[in-house]
């Protein structure tokens, strides 16, 4: 009982947990390896293992190896064994050599393990060869084949540890040997890395050391040749940083290196020059001109520029003095040390410039007509100065004249400066001026028509300012602000008359129609003509109807007003007696009645018509009167849609819009409707259309 109970102690010691440092199993020689390293053949191979602890004791241990042919080779059988440095002693508990499998073929598997119970187990810092592992012979038949030692699972609990403390050993395996002759491995060096610069394009070769190699390969853009890899010095690989690999093989096996290199390859210098052609003005010839420029060698240095216009270098300017103006064409030449050369122009013309000259003229006293420009000459050299006139005005180079605007009479005063690249210049000239108007004439529109009882002179006014000289023809006056004539007959009078002064004359054409002696109508209409879009005002406008010259003796102070009545149903909205009016005898009616209901009762109305009309009413006496007369109605102007007095291109956009955006009707359906048929279609979006574009006449 007893040992039974120290057995099972020994067994909990080797399951403690633990983790050690610098344990490991290696491989640490082998016996029967050939020259070249392959396993003999014919002779027994014995793998030697070298086991290293750490600093701890361990009670117990378990590994296991395994023999193995991945080519098939057979090797005999598979001994495990220990070189007595490691075993039984140090093990007391039990140590134990298994072999799971020992055929000699496929895989065969064999372990080491042991556990203490009283002695020591594997001792703290154990460094030696402790185990054997025995093959063979392996017959010549397996030439070439392959043999490997490598760790395995100790069976059957699949553990491969030491413990008391429990620690998991590094395996340096697997390890694999070539049967027989081992042949040898290619073995290739490659060129240091280079870095290189050239004159022109050229090819760069190298050596390199090569052993135990059919061939060797370079990768692109070089080539082998011989024991040298080759590489082209091109401009398109110019200062790349390319990696060549190279690659030595032998059968199956292969070596392999690689290098860089970068090289520059010499093209040219390059010249630049700020501009390839310009101009510049120079007040003073003998002063430095400057040009930028600058020299970029390509890999050579820069030994030699050349300059084709003798002058200096300042920074990054070169700089000479012209003699003259005119064309001067620098050239720059750059030579670098591979004899390479670039060359730049630049085309330089140089203008004497010139400095600004101003000469005015005296100080002006002088008339300006209508408030207008007033020029006046004045030397300025040269005529391309820039020019500027104070307060305000203009230089005309070609007319050498200067423009000044006069807004009123009196003293301005006019400052005058010229600038070129060279200098400024400036003078000073006072106007003193009078500013005249030019002569208007109030002329009235239409003819005139005066009404006298006799044979008389006649004047009617006639405004004329800023007129210096007034002349009438055909016997007519001007005097005190009136047009003047004697009026000797009923009839059509003319008169041209025409007002001047120093800056201009006007003329006015009147015509003036004279009744001697009493009218033989009773009642007119002022205006005449009435325009039937006067009816249609923001702000109503009315007509005046005038009433005299009765034949029965009555007069206007005899009719009752709250009985006139304008064709038979439109009542005035006023009216009044007035002491005359031209064509009438004595006193005169005058009523009032607004325009649109004038026009509305007579539509419609198109173009212009003859209206005729009727007033009427009671005298005070009760007797009654009815007057007829006519007058003018300008009426509708067909297309005219939008009521402006005028057919335009905004008329045909308003029908348009009307009749296919939703836009609003006409204000006068009667305006637009074009073949006057009472409805508004598309006819008369064509008509108007036809009216605009084509043939206007059709407009009717």
């Amino acid at each position: 009982m007893k040992l039974r109970a120290l057995f099972i102690g020994g067994l909990m010691v080797v399951g403690l947990a633990g983790l050690a440092y610098g344990q490991s199993i290696t491989l640490d020689h082998v016996d029967g390896l050939n020259a070249t390293g392959g396993l003999e053949t014919g002779v027994p191979i014995t793998f030697y293992l070298r086991v290293t602890s750490d600093a701890d004791n361990h009670g117990g241990i378990t590994n296991g190896f395994a023999v193995s042919s991945s080519t098939g080779a057979q090797w005999g059988a598979t001994v495990a064994d220990t070189t007595g440095t490691l075993g039984k002693t140090q093990f007391d508990g039990g140590f134990f050599i298994n072999h799971f499998s020992d055929d000699g073929m496929g895989a065969d598997t064999v372990g080491f393990g042991g556990f203490r119970l009283f002695q020591v187990g594997m001792p703290a810092g154990f460094d030696d060869v402790a185990f054997t592992i025995e093959i063979g012979p392996i017959d010549a038949a397996y030439n070439g084949g392959e043999i490997c030692l490598d760790s395995s699972f100790y069976r059957p609990s699949g553990v491969w540890k030491w413990a008391g403390p429990d620690v998991f050993p590094a395996w340096d395996g697997p390890h694999c040997y070539t049967i027989g002759e081992v042949a040898a491995n290619p073995e290739i060096t490659c060129p240091p890395d280079t870095n290189l610069s050239v004159c022109d394009p050229d090819t760069l070769c190298l050596p390199f050391e090569v052993v135990n190699a059919d061939w060797v390969t370079a990768s692109e853009p070089a080539w082998v040749d011989g024991n040298q890899v080759c590489i082209p010095l091109t401009y398109d690989i110019s200062g790349q940083n390319i990696t060549i690999d190279l690659v030595a093989g032998k059968g199956d096996l292969r070596d392999t290196c690689s290098f860089s290199f970068q090289a520059w390859v010499n093209a040219h210098p390059v010249v630049g020059m700020s501009d390839p052609e310009f101009t510049v003005v120079m007040c003073d010839l003998g002063t430095p001109l400057c040009t930028e420029f600058y020299v970029e060698n390509s890999v050579a240095e820069v030994i030699d520029t050349i300059f084709s216009i003798p002058g200096y270098v300042d920074g990054v300017n070169y700089c000479f003095v012209p003699d003259t103006a005119g064309l001067f064409d620098l050239t720059i030449i750059a030579i670098d040390a591979c004899g390479d050369a670039d060359t730049n122009s630049s085309l330089i013309t140089v203008i004497e410039g010139e400095a600004a000259v101003v000469e005015c003229p005296g100080n002006i006293i002088d008339t300006v007509c209508n408030n207008g420009e007033y020029c006046f000459p004045a030397a300025i050299l040269p005529d391309t100065a820039t020019v500027t006139v104070l307060p305000s005005g203009t230089w005309d180079p070609v007319q050498g004249v200067v423009c000044v605007p006069i807004d009123s009479s009196g003293v301005y005063d006019i400052t005058i400066i010229a600038e070129t690249f060279c200098g400024v210049d400036s003078c000073s000239v006072q106007l003193d001026m009078t500013a005249i108007d030019l002569p208007q004439i109030d002329c009235p529109d239409g003819t005139i028509v005066l009404f006298v009882e006799d044979t008389q002179t006649v004047c009617i006014d006639l405004p004329i300012i800023n007129a210096v000289d007034i002349y009438v023809n055909n016997g007519g006056t001007y005097e005190n602000g009136q047009l003047c004539f004697p009026a000797d007959s009923s009839g059509i009078y003319t008169f041209g008359v025409t007002a001047s002064n120093e800056c201009d004359e006007v003329t006015c054409d009147i015509t003036v129609r004279v009744q001697v002696g009493q009218a033989d109508y009773t009642t007119v209409v002022r205006p005449d003509p009435l325009r039937m879009i006067d009816a249609y005002r923001v702000d109503p406008m009315s007509a005046l109807f005038y009433l005299g010259n009765f034949a029965d003796g009555h007069t206007a102070a005899d009719v009752d007003p709250a009985t006139i009545m304008i064709n038979g149903s439109l009542t005035p909205t006023g009216a009044q007696v007035i002491d005359g009016f031209p064509g009438f005898t004595g006193k005169v009616l005058e009523i009032t009645e607004p325009v649109f209901d004038f026009i509305e009762y007579n539509m419609p109305l198109y173009d212009t018509s003859l209206v005729p009309y009727t007033v009427s009413g009671q005298f005070n006496d009760g007797s009654p009167f009815s007057e007829s007369g006519l007058v003018h109605i300008i009426g509708l102007l067909v297309g005219d849609v939008n009521l402006d007095g005028q057919i335009d291109i905004a008329d045909l956009l308003y029908l348009i819009d009307y009749q296919f955006a939703g836009g609003p009707p006409p204000l006068l359906n009667a305006s637009a409707d074009m073949d006057k048929n009472g409805q508004l279609d598309i006819s008369d979006l064509m008509s108007l259309i036809d009216y605009m574009f084509g043939n206007k006449g059709q407009n009717k």
